[in-house]
């Protein structure tokens, strides 16, 4: 069970795991794509994509991008593992991007696992 305060914390009373929600004030539109991005407690990366078009939408997002909403990571993206996490397919990092075409209306959930920059 997961609970969201106030200060927005969200923690599991069962597993003791908890994460903080930075909110951005976001356009919204009724269609287009949307994503979201956590990081899990071993350095792990989530991300999902949204697609709230009407058709199925091919979705991309760039390594390095996301690392940019990550204060103090910064991934090689060249070194990154990817599995779906729904399906458990692998997924192939290209030119440091992962893409998916997501149904429509539908969603996807990504785990990322990648070496920092510089690190051997």
């Amino acid at each position: 069970m997961w609970e969201l305060s106030v200060n927005g914390t969200l923690a599991n009373s069962y597993s003791g795991l908890c994460a903080t929600v930075n909110s951005i004030k976001a356009e919204v539109r009724p269609a287009g794509t949307r994503s979201w991005i956590a990081t899990g407690r071993k350095g792990e990366l989530y991300v999902a994509f949204f697609n709230l078009n009407p058709e199925r939408t091919v979705i991309s997002a760039k390594i390095s991008d996301m690392a940019k909403v990550l204060p103090g990571k910064n991934f090689n993206g060249n070194s990154c593992q990817c599995k779906e996490v729904w399906s458990g397919n692998d997924i192939k990092v290209r030119k440091q991007t992962i893409s998916r075409g997501v149904k429509a209306h539908g969603c996807a959930l990504f785990v990322l696992k990648c070496k920092l920059a510089g690190l051997i």
